[in-house]
């Protein structure tokens, strides 16, 4: 009941002051009343109610204090006297919100970049539970066949799935749809199965998919960008250089591949000789991009040592070097050199926009710090009138961190523009993360409570001085300062 009542007032605070100045005005009424009664003149009993009463503001502060968290009731104080003086500063507010506002900015868009291609696991159903496959020296070196002999023998992982370019392993995988070039990924049958990606419209690949089958499945991005979101695309023809494909299936929005390029169109693996068919395609040597879902309750350690016996297994068999096999989580950077150099390029782009908002933070510490000496007077009177200076310093605080949370509003805003508007892959020159920019989100969520942690930590930094300022106040001396 009692923090329903402080709700309540809350939500209705105007109401609920307008309700207690009444009820206080009714009970001096009725003690003036009871006065009259026994005999007191009207005049002398108007101002015995008044005394009897006692203040009146004090009576309402008590009242209020049981309606209301008093320590909440001081907070908002601070906040609207804090907003009231960054207010009446233009010029300084100005300058502190862009300054921090600007860094915030450049610091988000490259976090959310950040995060979105060295963090983010791929967008499939369990993510934990997906493995990608790696050499010793981190690189896909597994032949179609060598996927075959896991894919029968394995008993730790409930399914196995490849993926491949026509020539090879390349990132830039393209055929020609209506003289334009489209990213293609050559896949296994059972794909989007392993992987949990269900399809928004047709039934997609079954696992039973001849060779011959020309069929290809669209993505959602695809089937609105160059399809105009066509609700009878499945089973429409399309045709591939020069070779044509039945579409199958849409998937579901979001889903854009395993690679690092958006991919717009799947193809089975066994179509791929249809594509070319001048090319010699070895199962056993051409190399290819394994990915498996771990079975219930099997760790990667365990299907890691099955899978390096069934390796040893495989290439002896069919005279091949032995390599070791190592599973590695899913992530658009799986390659361990294509990592460390995006690691480089970011710690180097990170290093230069932190310098940044630590200058931005310097700059706005020492304003806080001459606008504190500049209020030195103005500390002096309050402390003079009675206020703690516990309760000086929380002020600070406050207008520091009403302060950070404008420029966080701006810092946003320009994150938002940044990577709305593809800005950051200006900014960014790398082009490997230029080319990512496609599936950048405004919003994310880590990126924004991060920020928004290290912001308070800083602007309870940017207070430290301005608070020791004011702890040495002399409020008699400051008072008599010109």
């Amino acid at each position: 009941m009692k923090l329903f009542r402080r709700l309540r007032y809350l939500l209705h605070s105007t109401r609920s002051e307008a309700e207690l100045r009444e009820e206080i005005e009714f009970h001096r009424l009725e003690r003036q009343r009871q006065l009259v009664r026994d005999g007191v003149p009207e005049s002398d009993a108007v101002a015995a109610s008044r005394r009897a009463l006692g203040s009146r503001t004090l009576a309402r502060e008590e009242a209020r204090a049981v309606w209301i968290w008093p320590r909440l009731e001081t907070i908002w104080q601070d906040i609207v006297y804090a907003a009231r003086g960054l207010r009446r500063e233009p010029g300084f507010t100005l300058v502190a919100v862009l300054a921090l506002g600007a860094a915030i900015g450049l610091n988000t868009s490259l976090f959310t970049t950040l995060n979105a291609f060295l963090w983010r696991p791929w967008p499939v159903q369990d993510p934990d539970r997906v493995v990608t496959l790696v050499d010793q020296n981190g690189r896909a070196t597994f032949s179609l066949a060598e996927r075959e002999h896991f894919a029968r023998y394995s008993k730790t992982l409930s399914g196995l799935v490849a993926t491949r370019c026509l020539d090879g392993l390349s990132e830039g995988c393209l055929l020609k749809l209506d003289d334009a070039d489209v990213r293609v990924d050559f896949v296994t049958p059972n794909y989007f199965r392993v992987l949990g990606i269900s399809m928004a419209r047709g039934a997609g690949f079954s696992d039973d998919i001849a060779r011959t089958d020309t069929v290809a499945i669209v993505s959602d991005r695809a089937w609105r960008v160059r399809f105009a979101a066509d609700p009878n695309v499945v089973g429409r023809r399309i045709v591939l250089d020069d070779v044509p494909f039945t579409i199958v299936g849409v998937t579901t929005h979001g889903f854009d591949g395993t690679s690092l390029d958006q991919k717009e169109l799947w193809i089975p693996i066994g179509a791929m000789p249809m594509l070319r068919p001048d090319y010699v395609f070895d199962d056993v040597k051409r190399g290819a991009a394994l990915s498996a879902r771990l079975a219930d309750g099997v760790t990667p350690p365990q299907a890691a040592a099955e899978l390096n016996t069934l390796s040893e297994q495989f290439r002896r068999d069919h005279g091949l070097d032995r390599h070791q096999v190592a599973l590695i989580s899913t992530t658009f950077f799986p390659n361990p050199a294509k990592r460390r150099n995006a690691d480089q390029i970011f710690a180097t782009m990170f290093s230069a926009v932190v310098l940044v908002l630590g200058l931005a933070c310097a700059n706005v510490a020492n304003l806080l710090l001459a606008r504190g000496a500049a209020r030195r007077r103005e500390t002096g009177a309050r402390l003079a009138l009675g206020a703690s200076r516990a309760r000086i310093v929380r002020q600070l605080l406050t207008e520091s961190l009403v302060l950070a949370t404008a420029a966080l509003v701006v810092g946003l805003a320009i994150a938002y523009i940044l990577l709305l508007f593809g800005i950051a892959g200006a900014v960014t020159a790398a082009h490997i993360i230029r080319s990512l920019l496609y599936d950048l989100s405004p919003f994310d969520p880590i990126a924004y409570v991060t920020v928004g942690a290290v912001l308070t930590i800083v602007a309870i930094a940017a207070t430290i001085l301005p608070a020791r300022q004011a702890l040495r106040i002399d409020p008699a001396a400051a008072l008599r300062a010109e």
